[in-house]
């Protein structure tokens, strides 16, 4: 930590992931994000904060460039470790330096100083969020970019998925290409998803592609485990719980041939034969952990093939 920031040693604490265990190309992202906080903190103790949002401070380089904001959230550790398990098509995060996986995520680290513990996001620029260009069912975007949002918000089963969790930069062509942010109220122990903004498009209710349906059936919830742990998180049952389960429901969702739509309906829990809603297809939670899993990866299954049959 020393040589990457010399003088500054003394003001972190901790860092998530650790930057030996990531790829390169990741660590040295990340290593400017936390050099640029140092220096601007050194500067403006309190940092300037970004527009309206009390809970976004501004981060810059030596030229007066916004680089990152510091997110100040008692979840910012599940934020830093959204991003480093959007793992990208070529492969598992672990061994990949692309800085932007499937879902969009944007470079996002834990940093824990003297005085501040937050994490670190990356600035994309922006024409602002898919909520500033309603009517959303309209919006001029590629296929691919809701597809993706639909994966990674299941996956991750973020229980606000509203539309002003969605920013957008429109190209020259005046495609919307869609980024998602906010990534605190990920891997909700309600079993509960809410305000899934992508259900009014099309593209939630045609089929997965084939190129798609590979990545989420090379998922591993074990494998990602392990890897936060040795990225420095010791990660706790709140976590690793619901993890399990939302990986397991969209492996099998794309397994039976669930579109996006389908599987919304069921994570808000809202479909009318209750039975088919999420929360509905859980074992006992008194049961202990691993159990509880097991017996609620089994009755995902069960319903899900049960759905497939009676309303695909």
């Amino acid at each position: 930590m020393a040589s990457k920031f010399p003088g500054m040693e003394n003001e972190i604490l901790e860092v998530f992931p650790k930057l030996d265990e990531i790829p390169p190309g990741i660590a040295i992202k990340f290593e400017e994000m936390i050099r640029c906080f140092l220096q601007t903190k050194s500067k403006n103790p309190t940092l300037k904060q970004f527009r309206v949002y009390k809970h976004l401070r501004e981060v810059y380089d030596d030229e007066g460039k916004l680089v990152c904001f510091f997110k100040t959230s008692r979840d910012a550790k599940k934020e830093a470790a959204v991003y480093i398990l959007d793992h990208p098509l070529s492969g598992h995060r672990s061994g990949s330096s692309e800085l932007i996986g499937f879902g969009g995520a944007t470079p996002t680290v834990f940093i824990r100083t003297q005085d501040a513990s937050g994490c670190l996001v990356s600035f994309v620029e922006n024409d602002g969020v898919v909520g500033d260009h309603k009517p959303l069912v309209m919006i001029n975007t590629l296929p691919q970019e809701i597809i993706k949002l639909s994966i990674f918000h299941l996956r991750f089963g973020n229980a606000d998925c509203h539309d002003r969790n969605t920013v957008t930069k429109i190209d020259d062509q005046r495609v919307h290409r869609l980024t998602p942010v906010d990534h605190e109220e990920c891997f909700t122990v309600t079993y509960a998803m809410r305000r899934l903004w992508w259900t009014v498009r099309k593209e939630a209710k045609e089929a997965y592609t084939d190129e798609v349906v590979g990545y989420v059936q090379g998922l591993d919830v074990d494998v990602d485990i392990a890897f936060l742990k040795r990225c420095g998180w010791e990660v706790p049952r709140e976590v690793s719980v619901p993890y399990k389960i939302f990986t397991h429901f969209l492996k099998k969702g794309v397994e039976f041939k669930l579109t996006a739509d389908h599987m919304a309906v069921l994570v808000q829990n809202i479909h009318k034969s209750t039975a088919f809603n999420l929360s509905n297809m859980l074992g006992d939670m008194t049961l202990e952990d691993e159990i509880f899993v097991q017996k609620s990866h089994e009755k995902i299954e069960a319903r899900l093939r049960q759905y497939s049959e009676r309303f695909l």
